[in-house]
């Protein structure tokens, strides 16, 4: 597309170092090269794929409960993004708790999760005047220890910052 200012560059890494606005600069150049409807998941999306999708597990981590097994983290990644870990989760998806925070489509809200159970809540707030909005991070990243990582670990940060621990997934819309 080109540019890809990751901190940690390598052929088979995922981009980090990007911001939630360069992610939709890259999606509408994306969708409109290749014709398909790509998008960042929503938050739900996310944890869906995160524990399985209809697989569903109870796992701690994604696809185990021995983060070592499917997940780069503070004691075995070297304090970089490295390439995939080295075990899938049941959705064949790698690190969905590690290596780095992937962004989602929704705003965080710390209020969100606390009611009625919804089906894929695509949280958006209208921004007030002054307003810092933050966008959700799901996963966590190499930097964080075991006992600070669950695939219910969420996070968010400012639709314009770019950070080393921060990358994205992208999501396919299927037409109907």
């Amino acid at each position: 597309m080109g540019w890809d200012q990751s901190y940690f560059p390598c052929d088979n890494c995922p981009v980090n170092n990007i911001s939630w606005l360069n992610i939709q600069l890259f999606l509408t150049r994306l969708n409109d090269r290749t014709g398909v409807s790509y998008r960042l998941p929503t938050e739900a999306e996310w944890e869906f794929a995160a524990k399985g999708g209809n697989y569903h597990s109870k796992y701690l981590f994604s696809g185990s409960d021995d983060i070592n097994e499917v997940d780069w983290y503070a004691n075995n990644a070297k304090k970089k993004a490295s390439r995939h870990g080295p075990k899938p989760n049941a959705l064949g998806l790698y690190d969905m708790r590690g290596n780095l925070w992937e962004l989602c489509q929704d705003d965080l809200n710390s209020r969100l999760y606390k009611g009625d159970d919804r089906a894929d809540p695509l949280h958006i707030e209208p921004p007030m005047q002054g307003d810092v909005i933050l966008k959700v991070t799901r996963g966590g990243a190499y930097e964080y220890s075991a006992s600070e990582s669950s695939i219910t670990r969420r996070d968010g940060v400012s639709a314009n910052v770019r950070l080393p621990d921060v990358g994205f997934r992208l999501a396919r819309d299927i037409p109907m």
